[in-house]
């Protein structure tokens, strides 16, 4: 949810250049693996653990500070890797590659994916660079010759999504900390309190991602999620380009965004703040938000979530014949982001999230969140659901 540079729900199209037709030939490497299962753990901020103060000071495969915490300095470290290390301590054991980065959107899928086999010792001859995955671009064609000689991952998990849609500039925007030019707020600010980006544009702009719908641009990337004709077209939908990569009986997992905001009726302050006449109504019980703005984040992130999941349900029915299982997570009934009556976003009595004006990932699960959240993701792949 993080960007690299800020980005708006209203933003206009970010083009991405076509990477570009190399000469060097596709090669599939043997396998790097002792017989151990493989994980490739890809997406972006909220899962490479951005919220996190302890991440690695490393560089992407293509040069990115992704903010990854990967554990390596301290007990720390994101959802996939906490999950990762549950299982290893259950004698389930995964080679996990680890390249989820702060700012994805769904064109980062090629390059995060090569990371992934680099990281487990497979060779990759095309440059890995950012840009727009085309189904004939020369790092996919790499990509698809390496699964067609049987080097498949057992197990991809992600979190897509939130970047194409810009999410995150919404959420900075109805929380009074920018506006709709990025620019900061505070109390005597024009912008305090607007949170006006119209809902049918949000709409729209999710449509495009979940469904292939192009009614309308996506502020960031051109992949995606899923599209009713998955074969067609020059930029193949993220679910079906990843199926390939995986093998026979494994699993895809794409997990949804928890409630960054908590619901204003169960904020710390709510009952507190309700007794004052007219201050609950105007300046709420989140950091000055007024309830309907806290709705509105919640409402977004609640039908993001949703276009996630039957994202998943249609590839998995379009591609069963595969044999590879593609399914939806809700990071806050089954990770525990929002469940059995307890609430973890901003402004609850135990927050997993951090508040907007964390120096460091704002408005991303902490260290609490990941460690939690990890727990239930191993409990999850343990019992195989």
């Amino acid at each position: 949810m993080p960007r690299h540079t800020r980005r708006t729900a209203a933003a206009a199209l970010i083009s991405a250049a076509l990477l570009t037709c190399l000469t060097a030939a596709p090669t599939a490497s043997a396998k790097p693996t002792n017989g151990e299962p493989t994980w490739a753990a890809l997406g972006d901020s909220i899962s490479s653990g951005y919220g996190i103060t302890s991440v690695s000071p490393t560089p992407s495969a293509w040069g990115a500070q992704c903010g990854r915490a990967d554990g390596a300095t301290s007990n720390e470290a994101a959802m996939p890797v906490i999950a990762q290390k549950q299982l290893a301590s259950s004698g389930i054991s995964y080679r996990q590659a680890f390249t989820a980065c702060a700012g994805a959107t769904t064109d980062d899928w090629a390059i995060q994916l090569a990371e992934a086999y680099r990281q487990l010792g497979v060779k990759i001859n095309t440059p890995i660079e950012p840009g727009t995955p085309t189904r004939n671009s020369a790092l996919v064609k790499e990509l698809d010759a390496i699964a067609a000689s049987g080097n498949r991952f057992d197990l991809i998990t992600m979190t897509f999504g939130a970047n194409n849609a810009a999410l995150g500039a919404l959420g900075e925007l109805c929380m009074d900390t920018k506006n709709v030019q990025g620019e900061a707020l505070d109390w005597d600010s024009p912008g305090w309190g607007s949170c006006d980006v119209p809902p049918e544009q949000a709409t729209k702009i999710l449509d495009t991602l979940t469904q292939g719908n192009a009614s309308v641009p996506l502020p960031a990337g051109q992949v995606p999620l899923w599209s009713p004709n998955p074969d067609q077209g020059e930029v193949e939908p993220l679910l079906s380009a990843l199926a390939r990569f995986v093998k026979p009986g494994g699993r895809i997992l794409i997990m949804g965004y928890p409630q960054i905001i908590t619901d204003p009726n169960h904020s710390s302050l709510a009952q507190r703040w309700n007794k004052i006449p007219g201050l609950y109504a105007t300046a709420g019980s989140c950091n000055g938000m007024p309830p309907e703005s806290m709705k509105r984040v919640r409402e977004t992130i609640t039908e993001l979530n949703t276009g996630i999941q039957k994202s998943a349900e249609k590839a998995q029915t379009a591609l069963s014949h595969n044999g590879v299982t593609i399914g939806y997570v809700d990071m806050n009934t089954a990770l525990g982001f929002e469940s059995a009556g307890a609430f973890h976003g901003v402004c609850s009595q135990d927050p997993w999230v951090n508040d907007p004006f964390t120096q460091y990932g704002p408005l991303h699960p902490n260290a609490q969140g990941h460690g939690q959240a990890g727990k239930a993701l191993a409990e999850l792949l343990r019992s195989g659901k």
